[in-house]
């Protein structure tokens, strides 16, 4: 018996004495109860359930298409049937334009079709009670996403979670700056639902020259993403959009991912940031920055001013190093991070039996202490002037209270054993524990990390003696260690 047909069937009490209790259906409880059960079946994504209680009565549609719309989403193995998805959706909104209010997260998608692609299936119903008639064939003539896109986005009026991302599977990158990969009524389209919108997230994937002057009138993005994205080394504005791009407004910041697929940090990027007068993004307010490698080869650190920028309410820093460090290699400045709680550092481990540029256990661990170490303004670089260093042990240590380690590494279990008992950790541990004397750092817990290839029944955590960093530990730090997938 289903979820559904549980929570359906006619309830009759036990008889008491000679009486029998009268009939109760379910749809007699109250207003409450009722919500409870829909919640729980959007809480595991029964959309079948959901599309059911759409259709049994009219009390249970606006609730239930509310929750079953905002699990709506195109993800699937075939760019075919992500297009189906897209017709469907598109042609619900034509009958029925309010249900656009219910999608919560949209993916518009940008390119055209691979050529390697498969035949649709049957998308998901979703409980509307005049469905129209749809053709599961492969589509004939839609080779992208524009046409649907264009009509669906103006109908999503609260829409929190934003996907941008190339439609086909096999292509690597598409440009912005391209009416063919983005064509007019699409921005125009985004403009406007986007005009004075609050929204959760921004994710955009694999796009060349990206302008975030489509972002000009949001009022505020709490968490924003770029995965392998670069941004457009000036605006890209077209006469024919309908809505001008405001630069004396901002768009509120709460959380900065930024991924560039070549490991290398972007000049581009950090000076756009850094551009008060481009810039559409308020950094004011951002409390969690993610970069990948913030140092490039040549050993400039382009990180730097940005977290002097962000420095009044940064809180959480993420860094990810996946190149090798040489003698030229300069780490980020932390100094002036004085509110900094949390810092993550994910290091990639690449043997020499790889064939690529052997980074070590030891090289890492002395990486980190090297940035660790730029937490003290301890030297002219960071004040202008030496102090003595009396003055230096006096100074209030920088409230940063967690350390997460993570090292991951590209191969499978077996080969991952072999290195953790290899690695040495006692440098690590007494440059640590030196940090914390000294009041560098104000350290109550530490997480090493390793990530590689294995399945989620193999993964594992030590805390306390099984752990490691005795000296560390002795100082009363809790120190951890684990290992999780990295598939």
């Amino acid at each position: 018996m289903t979820t559904l047909e549980l929570a359906f069937q006619t309830f009759t009490l036990a008889p008491c004495s000679e009486l029998t209790a009268p009939t109760l259906r379910l749809l007699d409880f109250p207003h409450e109860l009722l919500s409870s059960v829909l919640e729980h079946l959007s809480s595991i994504s029964d959309r079948k359930s959901l599309s059911i209680c759409a259709r049994i009565c009219r009390r249970l549609q606006s609730p239930s298409q509310e929750l079953l719309f905002a699990l709506w989403e195109p993800k699937t193995s075939c760019e075919t049937d992500t297009l189906e998805s897209l017709k469907n959706l598109s042609a619900i909104l034509d009958e029925s334009p309010h249900l656009g209010r219910y999608i919560r997260s949209f993916w518009v998608f940008l390119g055209r079709l691979s050529d390697n692609n498969c035949s649709p299936s049957n998308t998901m119903y979703f409980g509307h009670a005049h469905r129209p008639s749809y053709s599961f064939e492969k589509p004939s003539t839609a080779s992208n996403a524009y046409q649907y896109t264009s009509r669906i986005l103006p109908r999503l009026t609260h829409l929190k979670t934003l996907f941008i991302k190339p439609l086909g599977f096999e292509v690597a990158t598409v440009n912005w700056t391209s009416k063919v990969d983005v064509p007019m009524d699409v921005r125009n389209a985004l403009g406007r639902v986007l005009r004075g919108a609050d929204l959760n997230s921004v994710i955009v994937e694999s796009v060349d020259g990206f302008d975030l002057g489509v972002f000009g009138e949001v009022d505020r993005i709490k968490a924003i993403e770029f995965y392998g994205t670069t941004l457009a080394a000036q605006d890209y504005i077209d006469s024919s959009v309908s809505s001008p791009i405001f630069r004396d407004h901002k768009c509120r910041l709460n959380s900065m991912t930024y991924y560039l697929g070549s490991g290398n940090a972007s000049s581009t990027f950090v000076d756009y940031c850094l551009d008060s007068q481009r810039c559409i993004l308020s950094l004011n307010s951002l409390t969690h920055l993610h970069l990948r490698d913030p140092g490039d080869r040549s050993g400039l650190n382009l990180l730097s001013g940005l977290l002097e920028h962000c420095s009044a309410t940064l809180v959480h820093l993420e860094l990810l190093y996946n190149t090798e460090t040489d003698s030229r290699w300069e780490p980020p400045n932390l100094a002036p991070l004085s509110y900094l709680k949390s810092l993550r550092l994910t290091l990639w481990l690449s043997p020499s039996f790889l064939r690529l540029p052997e980074i070590t256990h030891q090289d890492r661990c002395q990486q980190v202490l090297q940035i660790l170490n730029t937490m003290k303004p301890d030297s002219p670089s960071n004040l202008g002037y030496q102090l003595p260093d009396y003055q230096i042990s006096c100074l209030p240590p920088v409230p940063l209270v967690s350390l997460a380690l993570s090292f991951n590494v590209r191969h499978r279990f077996d080969v991952v054993d072999k290195l953790l008992s290899k690695h040495k950790w006692d440098r690590l541990d007494e440059g640590l524990v030196s940090l914390k004397k000294k009041g560098t750092v104000s350290l109550n817990e530490v997480e090493i990390i390793y990530r590689a290839k294995v399945s989620e029944d193999m993964i594992w955590k030590r805390e306390g003696e099984q752990a490691t960093l005795p000296d560390l530990r002795a100082q009363g730090v809790n120190v951890s260690l684990s290992m999780e997938s990295l598939c």
